[in-house]
């Protein structure tokens, strides 16, 4: 798992939206909901990164495709509900911050595929040059 690698950038973005706070705030963003969405994102990652990690770990190929559908769409759903909850509980509605959010989704998500998919090709080279 990306461990080191997901908690580096989860403390980078952490540092960035606190260090930046008055100029965000400045220009419509809630500081609050980016810190909750960043760690919400850090730990479906985690999770998600996890299942990867399983995926990879079986004999059938078939299982690793699933895992990452599985981790994808376990983020996708963490995240959407995150969103309608947040638009149904508070208002206003921060638009700044949830397209943030978003855009840090797909950061965090391209990390772990990417992740993931190195991890399959060095446990094949490692099956080849075993055989």
């Amino acid at each position: 798992m990306p461990v080191r690698l997901l908690l580096f950038l989860f403390a980078i973005i952490t540092l960035i939206i606190f260090t930046l706070r008055n100029q965000l705030e400045a220009r419509g963003f809630d500081v609050i909901i980016l810190f909750a969405g960043n760690l919400l994102l850090f730990l479906v990652t985690l999770l998600s990164s996890w299942f990867h990690a399983k995926g990879a770990a079986d004999k059938n190929p078939n299982a690793f495709v699933r895992s990452v559908y599985a981790g994808t769409m376990l983020k996708m759903f963490v995240i959407m509900a995150a969103v309608i909850l947040y638009a149904l509980i508070i208002k206003p509605f921060n638009k700044e911050a949830v397209i943030t959010c978003l855009l840090l989704y797909v950061i965090y998500t391209v990390i772990d595929v990417k992740y993931a998919m190195r991890t399959v090709k060095q446990q094949k080279s490692e099956e080849r040059n075993s055989s």
